[in-house]
């Protein structure tokens, strides 16, 4: 979950969706928790393997489509409704699906026609819906869901190995920039997919001020506090000039040998993520999206 956050506060998606997490009732909801900036909706499958979670940012107004979902049907609904959307959308109807391997033709037929006939309901209600239906499809064909509703398909490379097995379909591909592959996460083996609109505005970071305790700094610090003379505390008649006396010798040591720094930060940070594993993380993905798979797995 670590690394997710952090992919997740570098990249700042909107919609994280994914897919097979193998969650249960026995996992609750702080388990897989990424921040206060984002709520998570799950739909377990009840069985070892599949299951699907969305994440969505706190800021975006989105609900789940209970009616929508059907038993055995890996797929989960949201409504999203951003304060802005361009024209000519109201709302953002978004749908993340599994569809395991290994199906007869007669259950993909059945999961196309639930998916055709769900997305015609909701538009029958929402008729300038923007759509997008992403997930991992496996082998799926889906020309005849894309056909009647004028989707794109907008994943163009293999996304597992040398098979593109995960999909993302909209109408409103114009909006977006082209899919960004990046490493996968954990031990999946399946790549990332990251989805970027034309404009976006970003989140603004926190500033945070410390001070650094590398080992040198420490020895400096008990150099310094060693020959350091106290006979003005000693000499003080009141406890509060002792106590002023001394907080201002502590100070000017601290800012000597441990000088305060900045540092900006998301508001999602966990303590332990540091500048420097973020780097890394950059670095990761820098490497795996130019080829470069050698400084990949250095940083892997």
């Amino acid at each position: 979950m670590d690394e997710l956050s952090s992919v997740a506060e570098i990249n700042d998606p909107d919609l994280i969706c994914i897919s097979e997490t193998w969650l249960d009732l026995s996992i609750y909801d702080g388990v897989i928790s990424i921040g206060s900036n984002y709520t998570p909706y799950r739909k377990d499958r009840g069985t070892p393997g599949g299951g699907l979670i969305t994440y969505v940012k706190t800021a975006i107004p989105s609900s789940r489509l209970f009616d929508m979902e059907e038993e055995g049907k890996e797929a989960l609904w949201l409504l999203l409704k951003p304060q802005r959307l361009p024209r000519p959308f109201s709302c953002i109807v978004m749908v993340a699906v599994y569809y395991p391997p290994g199906q007869a033709a007669i259950n993909e037929i059945t999961m196309i026609d639930y998916l055709i006939n769900g997305i015609d309901f909701i538009l029958q209600s929402y008729p300038s819906a923007g759509i997008i239906i992403a997930g991992d499809f496996n082998k799926m064909k889906l020309g005849t869901l894309c056909n009647c509703f004028d989707l794109r398909k907008i994943v163009k490379k293999p996304t597992r190995q040398n098979n593109t097995l995960d999909q993302i379909m909209t109408n409103m591909s114009p909006l977006f920039q082209e899919v960004q592959h990046l490493p996968p996460l954990g031990r999946s083996d399946h790549q990332c997919l990251l989805l970027n609109p034309k404009h976006r505005t970003s989140t603004r970071p926190i500033t945070k001020t410390f001070r650094s305790m590398k080992r040198s700094n420490l020895i400096a610090l008990e150099l310094r506090l060693s020959r350091t003379v106290w006979d003005a505390v000693y000499e003080a008649e009141d406890v509060d000039d002792k106590v002023s006396i001394f907080n201002g010798v502590i100070s000017q040591a601290l800012d000597g040998c441990m000088p305060l720094k900045s540092i900006r930060l998301h508001p999602t940070d966990k303590p332990w993520m540091t500048p420097n594993i973020k780097a890394k993380i950059k670095l990761r993905q820098r490497a795996f999206t130019r080829g470069n798979m050698s400084q990949y797995k250095v940083y892997k």
